[in-house]
Parts: C-alpha cells; sequence; structure tokens
C-alpha cells in the first residue's frame, strides 16, 4: 500500500494485512515512528478510523501514543510511537514462564488500558501475549487493536478483555492457558498462589463473572503485596540453596580440573623425570581433606552494578519499618490525611495513604509538596526501594539522614539522594552507596488527573530492602 506524505518516510513493512504496519521516520522531529496505513474504502478501514478519531485524545502508559493521523480520500494513516522490536509471547517463549508477582504486575497495567478503552465505550475483543509489548522500562503496551487498530474479536465486549485477562496472567505463571477437567470446568494449575486462584476463576466464569474491569484490577491489586512478599522469600530460599550447594561442589570441581591438567601434562612428560613428582602432586590435591575446602570456600557479595537491574542483592533483607509520619511542612495545619498511613503495607493495594486532592499537579501552587517520614529501627545499608503508587506521570524526592533530623517538621534533610519524575505504578530505586535509618519520601508532583477530577497521589506499599552498617 503506497502512501505519500512529505513529512514521514516508510522504511520497513513489519505487518501485512488491511491494516498493514510499517517501521518510519518522523523528518521533522527526525525520531522513530510505526506507520499504519489503511483503505477507508472497506469496512475495517471505516471502523479503524472511526476507533482512532474518538480515542486521539486517550492517553494511557498502556497504550500506544497517537502522534498523528492523516486522512485522504483512500486511505486513513496513524502515525505513533515505534513499536518494541519483540511482544510478550516471545519473551515468555524465551523465559519459560513469569512469576506470580512479575505476571499480576503486567496483567495490572494492561487491565487499566482495556479499562480507559471500555470507559470510552470501546473494547479490544480478547487481548493475548502477541498482542502486547514491553517497553525498555518494562510498561506493557497493547500494541495490536484499539486505539490504532481493529478490535481482534467483532462484536468486541468488555467481557471478552476481562476473560483474557485472566488467561493471561496464567499463561504468564504457568507457560500455559488453563485447561478443561472431565466435568467441563476450567482448571487451575495448581501452581497458582492460592490468592491468585479465586480471582482467575470469577474472570474465567460464565456463571459470575467480574461485573467491568475496574473490580478485576482492584482484586488484583489487593493480592500484590502478598505475591511480592512470596517471591522475595524464594528468592532467598534459592540463594540459601545456591550458598549450601556451593559450599561442597565448588572444591569438588576445583579440584576434578586441576586433578585432569595435572594428569594431561604428566601423560605428556611420562618418559621424563618429571612425571614421579607431577603423579605425587596430583595425589596430594585429590587427597586435600574436607576441612581445608571450607576454609578456603569464600562468599563473596556481588556489587550492584553486576545484579540485574532493580532487584536488591542476594544478602539483602526486607527491613522493617517502625513508622511512617505524613509530612506537611507547608500546609495550614501541617497534617496530610495521617489517619490513613495505616493503609500502606496493610495488604490492601486497592486502597493506601493518599494526598489531599489539589486542582492541578503542582499542588494548587499552594505548596511545593507534600510527603511520608518513613522511620527504620536504626542505620542500614540500603539497597533498594519499591513504591508502590496508584498515580499515573507523578514524581518525587528521596532524602536520607542518618539520624532523626531533630524535629521531624523542620527543613533539615539537606539534598535529595535522587529525583525521579513519569512515575507509575511500581517506582523501583536501586542504590550502591546509601546508608541511613529515616527517609524521606517527598512528593513534587502529583501527576495526570483523575477520572472524577483532580490531582492526587496514592500510595500503596513502601519496601526497603538493605543489610546492617558494616563496621
Amino acid at each position: 500500500m503506497v502512501f505519500l506524505s512529505k513529512r514521514y518516510r516508510m522504511d520497513k513493512k513489519i505487518e501485512d494485512g488491511a491494516v498493514e504496519s510499517w517501521n518510519g521516520l518522523d523528518l521533522t522531529l527526525d525520531r522513530p515512528v510505526t506507520i499504519r496505513i489503511t483503505d477507508i474504502g472497506t469496512e475495517i478501514g471505516q471502523r479503524v478510523r472511526m476507533q482512532a478519531q474518538a480515542l486521539s485524545r486517550l492517553e494511557h502508559p498502556s497504550l500506544l501514543h497517537i502522534y498523528d493521523s492523516i486522512l485522504t480520500s483512500t486511505q486513513f494513516a496513524i502515525i505513533t510511537e515505534s513499536l518494541p522490536s519483540r511482544n510478550l509471547a516471545q519473551d515468555l517463549q524465551e523465559r519459560g514462564r513469569f512469576s506470580a508477582y512479575e505476571a499480576v504486575q503486567i496483567v495490572i497495567q494492561v487491565g487499566e488500558g482495556l479499562a480507559s478503552l471500555h470507559q470510552a465505550g470501546f473494547a479490544h475483543g480478547g487481548v493475548e501475549a502477541h498482542h502486547i509489548s514491553l517497553r525498555e522500562d518494562r510498561t506493557p503496551l497493547i500494541t495490536v487493536g484499539p486505539p490504532t487498530g481493529d478490535a481482534v474479536k467483532i462484536p468486541a465486549r468488555p467481557s471478552n478483555d476481562i476473560s483474557s485477562l485472566g488467561r493471561l496472567c496464567h499463561l504468564l505463571i504457568v507457560g500455559t492457558t488453563p485447561t478443561i477437567d472431565v466435568h467441563g470446568r476450567i482448571a487451575i494449575h495448581p501452581t497458582i498462589p492460592s490468592s491468585l486462584r479465586p480471582i482467575l476463576e470469577k474472570a474465567l466464569s460464565d456463571r459470575a463473572p467480574w461485573n467491568n474491569s475496574f473490580a478485576m484490577i482492584l482484586a488484583f491489586q489487593s493480592v500484590v503485596h502478598e505475591l511480592k512478599t512470596l517471591e522475595f522469600q524464594a528468592g532467598i530460599a534459592k540463594t540459601s540453596y545456591l550458598e549450601s550447594e556451593k559450599t561442597w561442589f565448588a572444591p569438588i570441581l576445583a579440584i576434578l580440573s586441576a586433578a585432569v591438567l595435572i594428569i594431561g601434562i604428566g601423560l605428556l612428560l611420562a618418559k621424563t623425570n618429571l612425571a614421579p613428582s607431577l603423579v605425587e602432586n596430583v595425589k596430594q590435591v585429590v587427597s586435600r581433606d574436607k576441612s581445608s575446602d571450607q576454609q578456603i570456600n569464600t562468599t563473596v557479595l556481588p556489587s550492584l552494578e553486576d545484579l540485574s537491574r532493580n532487584e536488591p542483592p542476594p544478602k539483602s533483607a526486607l527491613l522493617t519499618i517502625i513508622d511512617i509520619i505524613d509530612f506537611d511542612p507547608e500546609g495550614d495545619d501541617r497534617l496530610e490525611h495521617p489517619d490513613k498511613i495505616k493503609r500502606i503495607n496493610d495488604g490492601d493495594a486497592s486502597r493506601g495513604w493518599n494526598t489531599a486532592r489539589y486542582n492541578s499537579r503542582n499542588f494548587g501552587g499552594l505548596k511545593s509538596g507534600v510527603g511520608l517520614i518513613i522511620k527504620l529501627s536504626k542505620n542500614h545499608e540500603i539497597d533498594l526501594i519499591e513504591v508502590g503508587a496508584a498515580a499515573i506521570n507523578w514524581g518525587f524526592e528521596l532524602y536520607a539522614v542518618n539520624e532523626s533530623p531533630g524535629s521531624l517538621l523542620e527543613w533539615s534533610w539537606g539534598s535529595p539522594i535522587t529525583s525521579l519524575v513519569e512515575l507509575k505504578g511500581i517506582t523501583k530505586v536501586n542504590f550502591t552507596d546509601l546508608t541511613g535509618s529515616t527517609l524521606l519520601l517527598w512528593i513534587t508532583d502529583l501527576g495526570n488527573s483523575l477520572p472524577v477530577g483532580g490531582h492526587r497521589v496514592s500510595i500503596h506499599d513502601i519496601s526497603i530492602y538493605g543489610r546492617p552498617v558494616s563496621n
């Protein structure tokens, strides 16, 4: 399909069909784009044009960003952000499966994108792994279907999307979709965590499904904290097992390798005077006792740079937070919903502590920010901080001190350790050289407006991983 435009260059076709997809370049802004073209003389072309025009202002991180659209007498083209090179089905094939925590995080974000479609009066029709890609920041992105393409099933209903999310979650965790038992009922795989099973059963039920996507998303959010704890405990158990195995396996492997090497050299020198001494050396190596092996076997903790991104080091532990205090030094009463602090880390991700609702993302010009003071029992080396929030494109600064900074309501925090913007979902921040006993999470940007109007940030989870301070 030929598309003529002075601004956009078509480079490579990536998908054929009634809606063609091309890798291209925006010549004006010199940025890569994806160009989707359809013939408006067809029924599919008319549906795509109608959906794209109706949803052009719909913004969600899991939906493709529409940059531009072009309508000619015969064609309709949609210009979007460049598509990731891989989809979730390819990632799954390579990995085998995702942890329950990872899978639910993906499903929640995809579900929120679908919910925004439903609210606008449209549906996807049944999202599958090959319809989704992960951006570089691991944000899941729906690349097939509205708002930039036709629905994958006609007629497309929100109920199709709800059941497909249940199947997707099962697929990511187990590697296969749910099966049907001998009685004709959906069979959830036994490896699915018990807290997640009723959510998936309801999503896949014909008799009593979820009423809407928002209800299912809240149910998924309610088990996030538990799944994260299970994943962390599983990681600790795996590390402990590998450490215990290494204490006996590594010395044996070293001994065998040395023995093979020396024997090989000995065979080459069998006719020389060196052979007897080499054979004797082999005997000495093989006869080393177990206690000497244990003495030379040490475990070295890798630096943060050597670890997977956004994961705590193996020796990190989930630290105990002894108190969280709302911090509003510029407010009239210097309080910011202290009664809701107890909702943080209560295991119910559908609610949390939240700021007041302001009429702009910069607090209506009333103040520079509000925050939370997070207190640990003592100084720790902090490796990772994880914050779960219900807000889109919000931002915060992080401060840390080794002792309580005098009066907690006075500015004696020094300079921020880090400043983050455009956040959504779960935010993880790694550190390589940070110690402290008291942290300040200072919210500087409330993010996008709420569907009901206004701006606020709701935080439902704060986790800190670290180690005792080294002497």
